[in-house]
């Protein structure tokens, strides 16, 4: 099942368009979650990004990790967008996360969205789990 959703994962971050080693991307940011297609505010959640430079040959990549339930992944930034997706499982299913938020020159992070995919372990259905945006901040 995660090789399923980490090749879907790959080929998403493959889109991505190169890479800015002058700008490295790293921290602990905190993540307001809004769900879609209404955006009510589901939480708020602090992610911590920490730099390897070994994620699918972006220098600037890595893990992050939460202090929730969905998570851990890795992330790529490419100088002008940050892109970070993890999978968690539960009982029945696998859940597949990817966030995106472009950032700025001077490392801003800016609103962005999210798209969450279940893999359905009894059926082999993958159907959309959750959608909507983020308002990402410095700091936990």
């Amino acid at each position: 099942m995660r090789n399923i959703l980490s090749g879907v994962a790959g080929l998403a971050m493959a889109i991505a368009i190169g890479t800015d080693p002058a700008s490295a991307f790293s921290g602990s940011y905190s993540v307001a979650i809004y769900d879609g297609p209404g955006h009510g505010y589901e939480g708020t959640v602090c992610v911590t990004f920490t730099q390897t430079g070994n994620i699918y040959g972006f220098s600037d990549s890595g893990t992050w990790t939460t202090n929730t339930l969905f998570g851990p992944g890795v992330y790529v930034h490419d100088g002008k967008q940050l892109r970070w997706y993890g999978v968690y499982g539960i009982p029945t299913a696998y859940i597949g996360w990817t966030f995106f938020n472009k950032t700025t020159k001077t490392g801003s992070v800016l609103p962005g969205g999210y798209e969450g995919w279940k893999f359905d372990s009894s059926t082999g259905a993958i159907t959309t789990y959750y959608n909507g945006t983020t308002k990402v901040t410095p700091g936990c």
